[in-house]
């Protein structure tokens, strides 16, 4: 059985994960938003940016669950992500995610790549690919359904210690401006669980071990698909 330390080790590892996988969905939205001429092709170019908003959220909230228990976001050189970028899921890899997340302007074919980031459609048995980021679980909302599960364990089996960082950490609300969402000061389990349900319940974390997303932007994006792009 695990101890008490290997358990933490395990969270904080994790959690690490799930900063740099929030942080390598930002540029590729980021740069397809740059890529767009105004005035046209204004409602696709409003709906890219409230997602990459909605991105910079969950890399704040993520972070505030880690320095809550303690740990030290690390966001330096070595971690910055490279495109084209490929992500592995733990035991069945998604087949319709084999493909690469890269940095392009708004086209179609961007518009097909953040439908694929934001809802995969199905998970299938297939050969391994080659990878950037690891995700030890076998799809997002499930590997952050298993943080809020193992700080539950934590906190169970020995109350008190676990959410020992220093409230200054915090990123608070001032620090966070427009998009769906809310930046949530997190210092115990139950704050803890909030933070990461804005990110389940959003964007690609919607998708769950059954099947089955909840609607967010992917239907949006596939609206996205139909216009017809102008110069």
């Amino acid at each position: 059985m695990a101890t008490f330390d290997e358990n933490k080790d395990t969270l904080l590892k994790w959690l690490q994960i799930a900063l740099e996988l929030e942080l390598a969905t930002i540029p590729p939205y980021l740069v397809a938003l740059l890529s767009i001429k105004l005035p046209s092709n204004r409602e696709p170019a409003e709906l890219i940016r409230s997602v990459m908003i909605e991105e910079m959220l969950h890399l704040a909230l993520v972070a505030n669950v880690l320095n809550s228990v303690g740990g030290k976001p690390q966001l330096n050189a070595n971690l910055i992500p490279k495109y084209p970028l490929r992500m592995k899921f733990e035991g069945k890899p998604f087949h319709d995610r084999d493909f690469p997340i890269d940095l392009a302007p708004f086209g179609k074919a961007t518009i097909e790549t953040f439908l694929k980031i934001e809802e995969p459609q199905s998970v299938a048995a297939g050969s391994a690919f080659q990878l950037e980021i690891n995700v030890p679980a076998l799809t997002i909302g499930q590997f952050y359904a298993n943080i809020g599960t193992k700080l539950e364990e934590l906190e169970h089996d020995s109350p008190g210690k676990v959410f020992v960082g220093d409230e200054k950490r915090q990123i608070l609300a001032d620090y966070y401006w427009s998009g769906g969402g809310r930046i949530v000061p997190v210092k115990n389990l139950a704050t803890a669980k909030a933070a990461l349900s804005i990110v389940i319940t959003q964007g690609e974390g919607s998708w769950t071990p059954s099947g089955q997303a909840e609607a967010h932007f992917g239907e949006t994006f596939a609206m996205a698909t139909t216009i017809v792009l102008r110069k």
